[in-house]
């Protein structure tokens, strides 16, 4: 069970729920009840990797916490219905569907609609769920993505530079043009003193430790 899990981690990358929080611009407190399998109508985010004693979730919960927040967000609509959809698409047979690709999740108005295999839409959520519906709207975050032939993300790249993806670094934010992690980066830049001093030292251009402390900065603004 242990080897199980530890390649459970080394292929699908590991954050704490804290650095999943961070990651996605949320708050901790909102992640975990995101999280809460005991709630009463089950979770709205439900884990990729098995439950573990250090608390760690994959680089698919990652990107599904930013599916679910950027349709709480950006849609307005509710946390029942997200937890509905959920439930109701794994009967289905659809598993982790926020963090699908844009072949399978979409909005139609408040109401949250995916695609079947056969091509058709489902409605997963209200008192029509299971009718079929046309004209779906696909949601706008899955444009920073990158998915396998599963529907299932591999990278994520929030901003120019900036890549997040299970096989580099085990998910954590590197800078894609020299492979730093954005981490190492901003603490040379801390050690050092300076952006030109921390280039030299990491050997890296001075744009990459810039792009490195953008990223930091976008991160410090919780957004929700």
């Amino acid at each position: 069970m242990v080897a199980s899990l530890e390649l459970d981690i080394l292929q699908n990358g590991a954050y704490t729920l804290q650095q999943a929080a961070l990651l996605a611009r949320i708050h901790l407190r909102t992640v975990n009840y995101w999280f809460d399998a005991d709630a009463a109508r089950g979770p709205a985010v439900k884990k990729y990797i098995p439950e573990n004693e250090d608390g760690l979730v994959s680089f698919v919960d990652l990107i599904q916490l930013l599916g679910v927040h950027a349709i709480r967000t950006k849609h307005k609509v509710s946390l029942q219905r997200i937890r509905e959809a959920v439930r109701k698409t794994e009967d289905l047979g659809i598993t982790y569907p926020f963090a699908r690709n844009s072949a399978k999740t979409f909005l139609l108005g408040d109401r949250i609609v995916f695609k079947t295999d056969s091509g058709d839409f489902l409605e997963a959520t209200g008192k029509h769920a299971r009718a079929f519906l046309m004209e779906p709207i696909v949601l706008p975050y899955l444009k920073d993505l990158t998915f396998d032939d599963q529907g299932l993300p591999t990278e994520y790249r929030p901003m120019d530079n900036i890549l997040l993806a299970p096989k580099r670094k085990w998910g954590a934010p590197v800078v894609e043009s020299c492979d730093y992690t954005v981490q190492s980066l901003v603490a040379a830049v801390q050690s050092e003193g300076s952006i030109e001093d921390a280039a030299d030292i990491c050997g890296v251009g001075e744009s990459e430790v810039r792009a490195a402390l953008r990223y930091e900065d976008y991160l410090s603004g919780i957004a929700a």
